[in-house]
């Protein structure tokens, strides 16, 4: 098992620099960002309507407050630096 897990380490992460590579020199950077955030996104949205149905798409107004505030520090101080 350990070595499968470290494979697919291997081959997850070896993939994500063949990716950048062929986005680098097709797509401009700030939309390139736009997709892969876009892309989580709908990624965490299913896996969350999967695991909790319709019911764990309600979002109270703190949550949205606080899911804004981070997404932004993240998308401005992550990516920027």
């Amino acid at each position: 098992m350990v070595w499968a897990a470290l494979w697919t380490v291997y081959i997850v992460w070896g993939s994500t620099y063949l990716a950048i590579r062929v986005t680098v020199e097709t797509l401009p950077p700030f939309l390139a960002g736009g997709v892969r955030f876009l892309i989580a996104g709908v990624l965490m949205y299913g896996f969350l309507w999967f695991r909790k149905g319709r019911e764990g798409m309600r979002v109270t107004a703190p949550q949205l407050r606080s899911a804004a505030i981070v997404g932004s520090l993240l998308l401005l101080g992550a990516t920027a630096w």
